[in-house]
């Protein structure tokens, strides 16, 4: 029996579970603070489909590919500007191997990194052609959907999904902006509020929207972004909370927030439309079980 597509899972009204962060649980097992995480796709791949099964026997739906960095801006850092291509497919064929056959893998591409102009050096014509190389070795590879993450600027998130459209036409695409609670509510590092991100989501070609990551965000504010996404766009909304507010012990950033905790959360996030529940910074596969246990808990209940 074939399996049910995502899109037609969530048009069912499943509440599907994604995984939690990638890069903290490498350090865990020895990536050095500063080294690019995507670099073990290549240098230490058991530690990475490590990372990728212990989330999908937490009960993960959705499994993305270890990418965040993958591409030429913030690949040249570390020299290998020129191997984004080799480290995408080794994401893929890593998430692959450590998956079961009913969990969703999603490609991941994360920022550049840069400005684009005016205001950095990058034209909207060389952001889409670094989004295309990823882009095009997850649609060559067969994933079952790309997930734009961690995005802060509007003329950014237009050019990844371009990028995504012109390889990959018709793949399931999710689209998510990070956010920060600053003085005047909650904005983009450049300034966008989550209404300007949802109208800009409302009129691009993705199929799901959503949220990741951010600073200084607690439940009231994941909560309030999932309900503008869901309300202007009308679509599918997946949320990516951190595990709280980080807090700096010695020389180590700390996520504090328990599994528990973060799965007090479900309820209210599923209320203002969160149809995938995940995590992202400081998050673990035991922080994605006790999301999957409210998940679960939650649909029953209704």
């Amino acid at each position: 029996m074939a399996r049910e597509s995502l899109l037609d899972s969530l048009a069912a009204g499943r509440i599907l579970v994604c995984d939690g962060a990638v890069g903290t649980e490498l350090q865990r097992r020895g990536l050095p603070t500063g080294l690019c995480g995507d670099v073990w796709n290549i240098e230490n791949p058991v530690a990475v489909a490590e990372v990728h099964r212990e989330y999908g026997e937490a009960g993960a739906d959705l499994l993305l590919t270890n990418t965040f960095s993958s591409n030429r801006y913030r690949l040249s850092h570390f020299g290998l500007g020129h191997k984004v291509r080799e480290v995408a497919n080794a994401a893929v064929t890593i998430l692959r191997s450590a998956a079961k056959p009913h969990q969703y893998l999603f490609g991941e591409l994360g920022p550049l990194g840069e400005f684009l102009e005016p205001f950095g050096d990058i034209s909207r014509a060389e952001a889409i052609a670094a989004f295309e190389e990823a882009a095009r070795v997850f649609r060559e590879l067969g994933v079952d959907g790309i997930i734009i993450e961690t995005i802060a600027a509007l003329d950014e998130m237009e050019s990844a999904v371009t990028a995504v459209r012109n390889v990959a036409p018709d793949i399931p695409l999710a689209a998510c902006f990070t956010f920060e609670k600053s003085p005047v509510g909650l904005r983009t590092m450049t300034g966008a509020t989550p209404s300007d991100c949802a109208q800009l989501l409302a009129e691009l070609p993705v199929d799901i929207v959503g949220t990741n990551c951010g600073t200084n965000l607690d439940k009231q504010s994941y909560t309030e972004i999932v309900q503008t996404l869901a309300e202007i766009t009308r679509r599918p909304v997946l949320v990516e909370p951190n595990a709280g507010t980080p807090v700096l012990e010695g020389s180590r950033i700390i996520y504090k927030a328990t599994p528990e905790e973060l799965s007090g959360w479900v309820n209210d996030l599923i209320k203002a439309g969160a149809r995938i529940i995940g995590g992202c910074c400081g998050t673990t596969p035991a922080h994605i079980r006790a999301i999957r246990q409210a998940v679960d808990l939650a649909v029953k209940s209704t």
